[in-house]
C-alpha cells in the first residue's frame, strides 16, 4: 500500500512539472529588467545582457565607444545614437528597432596591422545572427582597408541564421581598399553578405554619388570579389527572401583583371534564389552594370527595374500601385506602409522612417463663438492634458481633439464633422451629449500632420403657419400665394416673414397666436407682453437671433422656453403659429388731402402705403403715425364730418411727426391735412423789391421777416 501511494505521488509530481516550468518562465518574462538610457547613463548602463530591454529617452552622443556584442532588446524610441564607430560587434538573437545610427565623421576601419581580426563591418553591427531588426537607419561614410577576408556593408557586414530585417535603410558611402590578393572580399551598399535571412522594404543610397568604391592594384588568385549596390553576396538557404528593395549611387570596381570579380548594380552575386523569393528590386542609373553580377543557377530576374529617385519616392508615398513602362511595379505581399512607417519630407529625396520625425499639428480657427472649446490635449499615460492648439509632436504621440458647442448655440447647432484640412477628409470621431461634443483620438504620424477643424450643421426646425379658418383668411410666406397652411424649414440665423390675408373685406386680421400640442393659444407678442403690435398682419420671425427691434419677433429657444413646440419621432422640432381673423370689421380709409409724396405712413408700427384702404377690427385700437417729409408741414387730422382730430395728437409730438390712436366702430375715412411750405424764392423776390423801395429802412424789415420765418419754422435761412 505504501509503494502504491509513493507511485501516485511520483506521477502527480511529474505531471505538475510542466506547469511549474511554464509559470517560472512567465515569471521570468514578466521580471525582465527595463532600462531607460540617457546621455548620463548610457555608457555605464548599456551592456550585452541578454535578458534586458533598453529604451532610449533622448538622442545619444558618444565621444568614445567600443563596439559590444549584444543579445537583448534595444528600442531606440525614435531617437538616434551619434558616434565615431559602429555600435555593435556581433548581434546574436537580439531585437533592435526604432533606432538611428549616425557616424558624424568618416570612419577609418583599418585591419592591416592586426592579426586574426574580424574584418566584417557595418555601422549598426559587424554581423547579425538570428536577430530581428526593424525601423532602423544608419548614416555615415567609412574607409575600409583590409588584409583578411571581409564582409562590408553600410548597414551590417553580414547577416545569417534567420535574421529578419524590415523597413530599414542606410545613407552611406563605402571606400574599400584591398591589400591581399588571396582573400575573399564582399561589399554591399546595405549588406556585405546575406545568408538564410529575410530582407523586405529596405533601401541604400549614398551620401554623395558613390555607393561603393573598391580600390586594389592586386591581381586576384581566384578568390571571390563580389560588389553590389545593395548586397555583395546573397545566398538563399532555407528561408531566404529579398523583396521590395532599392539601391542607388555608382558602383566602382578595380580595373585590374580579377578572375572572380562579380559586380552588379543591385547584387554582386546571387545563389540559389528563385523568382518567388527574390523580386521587386529597383535601382537607377544602371548603365554601367547589370542588375546582378553573377548567379549560380538559371534564375531569371523578376521585376528588376530602373527607377529615378523621384519615381521611387512617388511610388512609395502616393500610389497603391505604380506603372513603369506599362508594367505594374508593386508587390502586394510586401507593401511599403506609408501611413505609419514611411514618409517623405522636404529635407530628403528619399522616404524616411516616420518614427524619427516630428510632425506639426494645429487646430484651425473656427467660426467665432460657435465653439466654446476646440482644443488639443496630450495623453500623459493616465489622462489627457490640455496643451496649446498647435505644436510639433514626435511620431507616436497620442493626442485628442475636442470640439464643444457653445451653450448659446446648443439649441440650434450640432457638430457635423472633424476634418483634416489638407485632405478635406472627415475623420472617424466620437460624439457625446447629443452631438454637442466631439472628440478625435489619434496617434501622430505622417498622415495626421497638418491642420484640423470642426464643422457644424443646423438642427432641423420647422415652423407651421396656419389659418384659424380658411373661410376667413389664409397665410403666406412673403410674396408667395396665400394658403391654408405653410410648413417652412427654419435654421439658426434666419429671418422669415409671414403674412395673414383676410379673404374679403368682410373679415379683418385679428392676432397671431402660438399653438401647443393641445391647440391652446398663446398670444404671439412682439417686444413685450403689453405691445400692441401683435395685431399686425405681417410678422417677422428672427430665429436664433436676439435684438430690440419691436417690429420683429425674436424666437430664441434658450430664453423663450414658454413658446410651445412639438417633437416628432425623428427629433425634429416644429413651432406652430396661427393667424386669427375677426368677423366684426369695418373699413378704414386714410387719404391725404395733398396729392404729393409728402409723408411716410405707419400702421401699428409697420410702414404702409400712403393710401390705406383695408378692413380693420371693430373696437381694436389702431396706432396711426405719419412722418412728414422735408418741405411739408402737418396741419391736422379730419374726417368727412369735418371733425378736427388734432386733440388726439400726443403732447410729445409736433407737426412733423404725429401719432393718432384711433378706435373705429364703423366704416371710417381719415384725412391727413398737410401743407407744402411756401416758396422761398418768391419770398426772396418780394423782399428785394421792398428793400429797393424803402432803402435803409429795409434792414429793419429784414430782421422782422427773419424772426417771423424762424418762429414759423420754415427754414427761411436755408435759401440765403
Amino acid at each position: 500500500m505504501k509503494k502504491l501511494f509513493c507511485f501516485f505521488a511520483f506521477v502527480f509530481a511529474m505531471c505538475s512539472l510542466p506547469c511549474f516550468f511554464v509559470n517560472t518562465q512567465n515569471a521570468k518574462a514578466e521580471d525582465t529588467p527595463i532600462f531607460s538610457l540617457t546621455n548620463d547613463n548610457f555608457s555605464s548602463s548599456f551592456s550585452d545582457s541578454n535578458s534586458a530591454v533598453y529604451i532610449l529617452e533622448e538622442n545619444i552622443v558618444l565621444e568614445e565607444w567600443t563596439p559590444i556584442n549584444f543579445g537583448a532588446t534595444l528600442d531606440g524610441n525614435g531617437y538616434t545614437i551619434t558616434l565615431k564607430t559602429n555600435l555593435f560587434a556581433i548581434v546574436d538573437t537580439a531585437t533592435i528597432k526604432n533606432l538611428g545610427i549616425i557616424i558624424d565623421e568618416t570612419y577609418i576601419f583599418d585591419t592591416t596591422d592586426l592579426i586574426n581580426v574580424n574584418s566584417n563591418f557595418g555601422f549598426l553591427a559587424q554581423e547579425a545572427r538570428a536577430s530581428f531588426i526593424e525601423n532602423v537607419f544608419t548614416k555615415g561614410d567609412v574607409e575600409v582597408t583590409v588584409k583578411t577576408s571581409a564582409n562590408v556593408g553600410g548597414f551590417i557586414g553580414k547577416v545569417f541564421d534567420g535574421t529578419i530585417i524590415n523597413n530599414c535603410y542606410t545613407n552611406s558611402s563605402i571606400l574599400l581598399t584591398q591589400t591581399n590578393n588571396s582573400i575573399e572580399t564582399i561589399v554591399g551598399g546595405f549588406l556585405g553578405a546575406m545568408e538564410n535571412s529575410q530582407i523586405t522594404n529596405c533601401y541604400s543610397v549614398p551620401t554623395s554619388t558613390k555607393m561603393v568604391e573598391v580600390q586594389t592594384t592586386l591581381a586576384s588568385s581566384g578568390n571571390l570579389f563580389a560588389v553590389g549596390g545593395f548586397v555583395g553576396s546573397a545566398v538563399k538557404g532555407a528561408i531566404g527572401q529579398i523583396s521590395n528593395i532599392f539601391c542607388g549611387g555608382t558602383i566602382t570596381t578595380p580595373t585590374a583583371e580579377l578572375t572572380k570579380l562579380y559586380a552588379g548594380k543591385i547584387f554582386g552575386q546571387v545563389n540559389d534564389f528563385s523568382a518567388d523569393n527574390l523580386s521587386f528590386c529597383y535601382t537607377y542609373n544602371s548603365a554601367t552594370q547589370n542588375f546582378v553580377g553573377h548567379k549560380n543557377n538559371a534564375y531569371t530576374e523578376t521585376n528588376f527595374s530602373v527607377l529615378e529617385k523621384a519615381k521611387f519616392g512617388d511610388m512609395l508615398n502616393f500610389a497603391e500601385t505604380y506603372m513603369l513602362g506599362g508594367n505594374l511595379m508593386w508587390n502586394y505581399e510586401f507593401v511599403w506602409n506609408t501611413s505609419s512607417v514611411w514618409c517623405k519630407t522636404n529635407a530628403s529625396s528619399f522616404p524616411v522612417l516616420q518614427v524619427f520625425e516630428n510632425f506639426s499639428i494645429n487646430i484651425d480657427s473656427v467660426t467665432s463663438g460657435i465653439f466654446s472649446t476646440c482644443s488639443l490635449s496630450e495623453w500623459t499615460g493616465s489622462d489627457f492634458v490640455n496643451i496649446a492648439s498647435e505644436g510639433t509632436f514626435k511620431y507616436g504621440t497620442r493626442l485628442k481633439i475636442t470640439a464643444e458647442i457653445n451653450p448659446n448655440y446648443a439649441y440650434y447647432k450640432v457638430i457635423k464633422s472633424i476634418v483634416k484640412n489638407s485632405s478635406t477628409q472627415t475623420l472617424d470621431f466620437d460624439f457625446a451629449e447629443n452631438n454637442q461634443i466631439a472628440t478625435y483620438d489619434f496617434v501622430v504620424c505622417y498622415n495626421t500632420s497638418g491642420s484640423f477643424y470642426a464643422t457644424t450643421e443646423n438642427i432641423q426646425y420647422k415652423i407651421q403657419v396656419i389659418s384659424e379658418s380658411i373661410n376667413k383668411g389664409k397665410v403666406r410666406y412673403g410674396s408667395s400665394v396665400s394658403q391654408a397652411s405653410i410648413t417652412y424649414n427654419i435654421v439658426y440665423g434666419g429671418e422669415y416673414t409671414f403674412v395673414a390675408d383676410p379673404i374679403s373685406s368682410s373679415f379683418a386680421f385679428s392676432s397671431w397666436a402660438w399653438l401647443n400640442s393641445e391647440n391652446d393659444l398663446l398670444p404671439a407678442t412682439r417686444g413685450g407682453a403689453t405691445s400692441t403690435l401683435n395685431a399686425n398682419r405681417q410678422i417677422n420671425i428672427c430665429f436664433g437671433i436676439t435684438g430690440t427691434d419691436t417690429t420683429k419677433t425674436y424666437l430664441t429657444i434658450s430664453n423663450n422656453s414658454t413658446i410651445p413646440f412639438t417633437t416628432d419621432t425623428s427629433g425634429n422640432i416644429t413651432f406652430t403659429i396661427q393667424a386669427n381673423f375677426s368677423e366684426n370689421v369695418c373699413n378704414l380709409q386714410i387719404v391725404s388731402l395733398l396729392e404729393k409724396d409728402s409723408f411716410n405712413l405707419y400702421i401699428n408700427g409697420m410702414l404702409g402705403l400712403n393710401d390705406f384702404n383695408e378692413s380693420v377690427q371693430v373696437g381694436v385700437p389702431i396706432e396711426i403715425r405719419i412722418e412728414t417729409k422735408e418741405g411739408f408741414t402737418f396741419k391736422k387730422w379730419q374726417t368727412d364730418a369735418g371733425v378736427n382730430l388734432s386733440r388726439f395728437i400726443a403732447t410729445t409730438e409736433n407737426e412733423n411727426s404725429t401719432t393718432l390712436n384711433l378706435t373705429v366702430a364703423e366704416d371710417f375715412v381719415l384725412y391727413i391735412d398737410i401743407t407744402e411750405n411756401a416758396s422761398q424764392n418768391t419770398d426772396l423776390t418780394w423782399l428785394w423789391a421792398i428793400l429797393g423801395g424803402l432803402g435803409g429802412t429795409g434792414l429793419v424789415v429784414l430782421v422782422v421777416v427773419l424772426i417771423t420765418k424762424r418762429v414759423k419754422r420754415e427754414s427761411f435761412l436755408n435759401y440765403y
